[in-house]
């Protein structure tokens, strides 16, 4: 595993954050892991929770992550020292991570793209989208949004970049929600 993740939970760690790290994997799976006070309190990852959800996340192929500062859910469990999830994490050198910053930008296969000026969503027509597929999927909306919306030149281009990227079961949620509120 590339040691950005790793570095960001020591940063989180020794500034003494309140947040939580969200994951997004290449095959779209997520995952987060909450700190209070720079405390590692709390690991989701496909239902499975504290230890078990580290060794998952330490399984994600290529990963994308982010910081979100600030409260975190009420659930607590008992977690692993950190020396142990940063053990299991170093056991496992196959995953490739890259880190979601507001200025990447990605296209539907992951290659950086660029739009020529003046053409790009609306911010209105951006919230939308953001409202609508938090509403489908939650917080990896985020992510998601960051990744493509600076991209796509049209709400149908976004639809259909982003449908690839959610589970099936929520594709047509999302598809509806967004045209049904433009």
């Amino acid at each position: 595993m590339s040691s950005n993740l790793i570095n960001e939970l020591q940063r989180i760690i020794d500034s003494q954050l309140t947040g939580i790290v969200f994951v997004a994997s290449g095959d779209n799976r997520s995952a987060q892991i909450s700190f209070l006070d720079g405390v590692m309190v709390f690991a989701l990852c496909q239902g499975q929770k504290g230890r078990k959800a580290i060794e998952l996340i330490a399984q994600m192929g290529e990963v994308r992550f982010r910081f979100q500062k600030g409260a975190i859910p009420a659930s607590r469990i008992e977690m692993p020292s950190v020396d142990e999830v940063f053990a299991c994490f170093n056991d496992q050198k196959k995953a490739n991570i890259s880190v979601a910053l507001p200025s990447e930008k990605f296209s539907a296969k992951g290659v950086t793209a660029t739009l020529p000026e003046g053409q790009s969503l609306s911010n209105e027509e951006k919230q939308l989208i953001r409202e609508v597929l938090t509403e489908c999927i939650g917080p990896m909306a985020l992510i998601l949004c960051e990744d493509y919306l600076d991209v796509v030149k049209t709400v149908e281009e976004a639809i259909e970049v982003i449908v690839n990227e959610i589970p099936a079961q929520q594709v047509a949620r999302f598809r509806e929600g967004v045209l049904r509120r433009l």
